[in-house]
């Protein structure tokens, strides 16, 4: 059954909530942020059988610079895993967890830790927005 969620990423000293919607196929759908605008974005995601193991993997495209200046305009990619535990909280289904970044630059390659992260399970909420006239869709 496809999922929506609210995902808040603490990263350094920054943190944001962003609009996820976990397909059936295990494919991510990411909607609006708090955060950082990207150009694009995509992911996968799972729970390993038999346990309450999730993991999901997130890339986003963010375009920055400037044509008239060195640099010029370009593009870059970030890519994080985020790998936390499914628990019930309350009624809703949450997970918390870490997230990891694999940074040539850090580690040598491998991926570290760079912050963490809580989603809450947003389906029922989003389906009682939709009842009284609100915007139910990723646009």
């Amino acid at each position: 059954e496809d999922k929506y969620f609210q995902l808040e990423e603490m990263e350094d000293k920054e943190s944001s909530t962003t609009e996820i919607f976990l397909k059936q196929d295990r494919t991510v759908i990411v909607g609006q942020t708090t955060g950082p605008k990207f150009l694009a974005a995509s992911g996968s995601w799972e729970i390993a059988a038999g346990t309450n193991n999730f993991k999901m993997t997130l890339s986003k495209r963010f375009g920055t610079g400037q044509s008239k200046n060195d640099m010029g305009e370009f593009n870059f990619d970030v890519k994080r895993t985020y790998s936390g535990e499914v628990k019930l909280v309350g009624e809703s289904v949450g997970i918390t967890g870490e997230m990891q970044a694999q940074e040539s630059s850090m580690a040598f390659g491998n991926e570290v830790e760079v912050g963490y992260f809580n989603m809450i399970d947003g389906t029922d909420e989003r389906a009682n927005m939709g009842a009284s006239g609100e915007k139910t869709s990723f646009s």
